[in-house]
């Protein structure tokens, strides 16, 4: 490493200013966060909520565990297992850390009969989640296996979701503008039907979603770069780029329709026609998780964060 990238490595700068360390004996790619971080995080997460309340987010707390069966229900374990911990089992019970919170949240659209006069339901949480990354490619505040991430998740009738994908999009937008983050790339991730273990093969769904990301983005006259085979399993994805201070170009914010998971948790709505319907999910994150978007400010700043 270069003397000058040395300098902008948020790992030498949060030395200085004292932010976070790791201990052994807690493990690897777990942080202990320090007073200063907290000060920094807190201030994050206070415009945050006021932003979410700007864009009427409803804010919820879930728990960081969740069952095997809820797991194989969301699909979690046929395609994500790899990067989930091990399963925690005592008296016939089988849970597990979570690597995601979308499975929480559909529980609580579940718990009640839902109209269409409620949608978009929006909800959102600063979600504690639990990822098993190799040990070689934790760096820093950049890749953890212990991170806190502002998760959101947008429960929309399929009439609103391009109207939906917009709001989110100007959300997102304007809260990067307001931490002087530029965005260098729009990135939209679309499937590959080849490969079967990894994508659902309703090529229909598939098709829908993809034609409604594009249609977004030509509404809205954004320049994207489509990146074939590298969507979520469930749909297809548009992630928000920026530039680290080294000049590598890195993804924040992200967007993702979700049609399957929504028919898998049997979730549905009260049309105006008083029909059953099933919503679609746009899952969502302003600035990804808390921990990287740190790192990203205090190498963008040198260390020298604004008032």
């Amino acid at each position: 490493m270069s003397e000058r990238k040395k300098l902008l490595d948020h790992r030498e700068i949060a030395k200085n200013l004292d932010l976070y360390f790791f201990d052994e004996k807690i493990g690897q790619g777990l942080p202990l966060l320090l007073p200063n971080y907290t000060i920094i995080y807190n201030q994050i997460k206070t415009f945050l909520q006021a932003k979410q309340k700007e864009f009427n987010f409803q804010e919820v707390m879930t728990p960081v565990l969740g069952s095997e069966d809820l797991y194989r229900t969301s699909g979690h374990l046929t395609h994500y297992e790899e990067y989930m911990f091990p399963v925690i089992s005592r008296n016939n019970e089988n849970l597990r850390l979570r690597p995601m919170t979308c499975p929480h949240h559909c529980s609580i659209y579940q718990q009640k009969p839902r109209s269409y006069q409620e949608l978009p339901l929006r909800l959102c949480e600063n979600s504690l989640l639990f990822r098993y990354e190799a040990s070689g490619g934790l760096k820093g505040l950049e890749r953890l296996r212990g991170l806190e991430l502002p998760d959101h998740h947008i429960f929309v009738s399929f009439a609103k979701l391009k109207e939906e994908l917009k709001i989110n999009y100007l959300y997102i937008s304007q809260i990067l503008a307001t931490f002087g983050l530029k965005i260098a790339r729009l990135a939209l991730s679309t499937h590959d039907l080849n490969n079967q273990q990894k994508y659902h093969c309703d090529k229909k769904l598939w098709n829908q979603a993809e034609k409604i990301l594009k249609e977004v983005l030509e509404e809205l006259r954004l320049n994207y770069t489509l990146l074939p085979g590298e969507a979520a399993f469930y749909g297809p994805k548009l992630d928000i780029e920026v530039q680290a201070a080294d000049g590598k170009i890195i993804t924040l914010a992200t967007m993702q329709i979700d049609f399957p998971t929504p028919e898998k948790f049997g979730l549905q709505y009260i049309n105006e026609k008083q029909e059953l319907k099933t919503p679609v999910i746009i899952h969502q994150t302003p600035i990804g998780s808390y921990q990287r978007f740190i790192a990203l400010l205090i190498e963008q700043t040198e260390g020298k964060l604004p008032f």
